[in-house]
């Protein structure tokens, strides 16, 4: 660069001493003489006059060229600063970061990497833009941006919100179209020249291009046409997606109010199934089935003359109130050496030894069951009780359905399906309602199933039902299967039949077959009349095949489908008790012992307490153990509220369907008929 100052110095210098030269010769001649000399001296005068104007005009040349030159370089460096200000640093990183680094790979690392991306942006933000000004405090604003350009992202992509709007590829453009951090800048910071071509660039991006791209993306996913495409695909088709979202622009509006209600609808379905599969999903954690309960006797020990006598409780619970359930119980014993003996299990019921109890919801029963005298050898003797009862067991497991076409060229791309379309759960398990059996299923572990008309591919699919409890499976009464539509069962291992559905089975008009293996076998393959007392599992194999692709996928890219299995079956519960048997002491009832004297009578009661309390509607039982009874005879009384129920010798069962108090008497009489023993307990019934 030209040093105009300088310039301007040295001219200076070079005046001055011209002047004073000038002026020096112009002295000698005065001295010399006046006359000759004066025109000279003033000639000097006038020299020394012009040298300093010579070296004033130098002076101000140079300055002036000095102060313009300043000017245009402090212009020059302040432009460049200005285009490399902090704001258009920071935004141009910030949307380089965007749509260089996040976009291109669908969001698949967005967790790992953009996290700590946002985590550094904040302290940058701070130090170039807020610390000079605010210190610390100043990271408040860059660290609440980078927390809502995180959560935001987090949110949209949750599983349940990605599920549950109606728009999944809508998401995907808000994500790509609303950068956090440069929206901020570009409309919260200082403008700069540079930050307002940006802004401005960007508003007509989203006005001109990418708005009626918006809007064919919303038409795409309430089914107003059939190509739906991710993110990607959209910037690769960037020209042909714009022009036929313009186009659809206006219908999408004018369908918009009718068509939202439908693809809630069907989305609402996609995340929570339908109907069945929602009472699959509240009976999976449910303790619904029959359970059997304190199993006890009521004497630790009894003797070969009494009758042996154990308790249990009976519970009953069923998932749909329209199906009741039958549970049958009985008991037996191990006698000795070998056999058996069969005991009653409703001792109330003189015509049948088996109690039977019916339920469409919850139930709760106290049983007995009673063993005749003699009825057992001494020792130890175990006792069983048996509960049959009919149930059912509902099921279904999730697949994935995709255009083979479309599925091969997504992969060739190394495009995730189920990932671009916001899928989480890729490998889908079976899920089915709690009880005594597990009902199983499985289809093609590779998730989404590719089908084509022109490349038929058939379809596995297995069903296992599974003991879980420490019962059998005693038979089989029905497997019912439902298929996505589209799919046609070609083959099963058991025999099977393609049916009608009927009623509830349909599930409003969404099947109109259904698929059952049939009790007799056929063509070698076994029936379900020849499964019986499963202790373990017994699976069923079918093979199907596409029969319609517009049936199976509709309009949608990648369709979520349900197979669905109920299972109606007898399951046989059974719960063992011991007893100790010992011989009756002194002969029989009455006789004289050893010594040839009878042995008083003795009384022991069950319940041992005189107060008791029931709740209303269920069963109480009260029993008395008689040791050497002799000749006494003995009875029962009840007074106050109570449901007769005919009494035993040395048990009764009470109950009663309203609340209040009661009492349950029992007297022992000698042969003159005087009241020998008596015991009373006061019943309180509860609701």
């Amino acid at each position: 660069m030209v040093d105009w100052g300088k310039i301007a110095t040295t001219l200076k210098d070079k005046g001055s001493k011209l002047g004073a030269g000038l002026k020096s010769a112009a002295g000698k001649a005065k001295t010399w003489g006046s006359g000759a000399f004066s025109k000279l001296g003033g000639a000097g005068t006038k020299g020394y006059a012009t040298g300093a104007a010579l070296a004033g005009a130098g002076i101000a040349t140079g300055a002036a060229m000095y102060s313009s030159a300043k000017a245009r370089g402090v212009q020059a460096v302040a432009g460049i600063s200005g285009a490399f200000s902090a704001y258009n640093v920071l935004l141009i990183v910030t949307l380089i970061w965007h749509f260089f680094v996040d976009i291109p790979t669908d969001f698949g690392l967005f967790y790992q990497r953009t996290m700590f991306f946002f985590i550094v942006v904040a302290p940058i933000a701070w130090v170039w833009i807020y610390g000079s000004e605010s210190g610390v405090s100043g990271l408040r604003t860059p660290f609440i941006v980078s927390f809502i350009a995180i959560i935001v992202p987090v949110i949209l992509l949750n599983r349940w919100v990605y599920g549950i709007i109606p728009t999944p590829t809508l998401i995907r453009y808000i994500l790509f179209l609303a950068p956090i951090w440069p929206i901020f800048i570009m409309f919260s910071l200082p403008k700069t020249r540079f930050t307002q071509l940006v802004s401005l660039a960007y508003i007509m991006i989203l006005l001109v291009i990418f708005l009626p791209m918006i809007i064919f993306s919303l038409s795409t996913d309430l089914d107003l046409q059939t190509m739906q495409v991710g993110m990607m695909g959209t910037m690769y088709d960037f020209g042909e997606k714009a022009l036929e979202g313009a186009k659809m622009a206006g219908k999408a509006a004018l369908e918009l109010p009718s068509t939202i209600r439908k693809g809630a609808e069907k989305q609402i379905q996609y995340a929570t199934g339908d109907y069945y599969t929602g009472q699959v999903e509240k009976g999976k954690n449910e303790p619904i089935g029959v359970y059997l309960e304190n199993l006890e006797p009521s004497d630790p020990e009894f003797t070969t003359g009494q009758s042996v006598i154990v308790w249990a409780t009976l519970k009953a619970r069923t998932l749909d109130p329209d199906k009741e359930i039958t549970v049958r119980a009985s008991c037996y014993g191990e006698a000795g050496k070998g056999t058996k003996v069969q005991g009653d299990a409703d001792p109330t019921d003189k015509s049948s030894d088996i109690y039977t109890m019916k339920t469409k919801t919850e139930e709760e029963k106290d049983i007995t069951c009673e063993f005749k005298p003699n009825s057992f050898e001494k020792g130890m003797r175990q006792i069983f009780v048996d509960a049959d009862f009919n149930f059912i067991t509902m099921s279904y497991i999730k697949a994935y359905f995709m255009d083979l076409e479309r599925l091969r060229a997504m992969k060739q791309e190394n495009i995730d399906p189920l990932t671009q379309y916001g899928i989480t759960e890729k490998k889908p398990v079976a899920v089915f309602t709690n009880g005594p059996v597990a009902l199983n299923m499985e289809t093609i572990a590779d998730q989404p199933i590719g089908v084509s008309t022109e490349t038929p591919r058939e379809v596995k699919l297995g069903i296992t039902i599974e003991n879980r409890w420490t019962g059998k499976i005693k038979s089989i009464n029905d497997i019912t299967v439902k298929i996505p539509p589209g799919l046609d069962v070609v083959y099963c291992d058991h025999a099977f039949e393609k049916v009608e559905c009927e009623d509830q089975e349909c599930e409003d008009g969404k099947y109109t077959y259904v698929y059952r293996f049939t009790q007799e076998g056929s063509e070698g393959r076994r029936g379900l009349a020849d499964l019986k007392d499963i202790t373990s599992y017994q699976s069923f194999v079918c093979r199907l095949q596409l029969e319609s692709k517009d049936a199976l996928l509709g309009t949608l890219p990648l369709a979520t489908q349900y197979f669905k299995a109920t299972a109606d079956y007898v399951y046989q519960l059974e719960k063992a008790t011991a007893v100790n048997i010992k011989e009756l002491e002194g002969g029989e009832p009455g006789a004289a012992g050893a010594g040839g004297t009878a042995k008083p009578p003795t009384f022991e009661y069950s319940p041992v307490s005189a107060q008791v309390s029931v709740k209303k509607g269920l069963q109480k039982a009260f029993s008395v153990k008689i040791t050497n009874p002799g000749t006494l005879s003995y009875g029962w009384k009840v007074t106050g509220v109570k449901e007769d129920i005919s009494p035993q010798k040395t048990s009764y069962i009470f109950m009663s369907d309203v609340p209040g108090s009661a009492k349950v008497i029992f007297s022992v009489f000698d042969e003159k008929g005087n009241v020998k023993e008596e015991r009373i307990w006061d019943v309180t019934v509860t609701e």
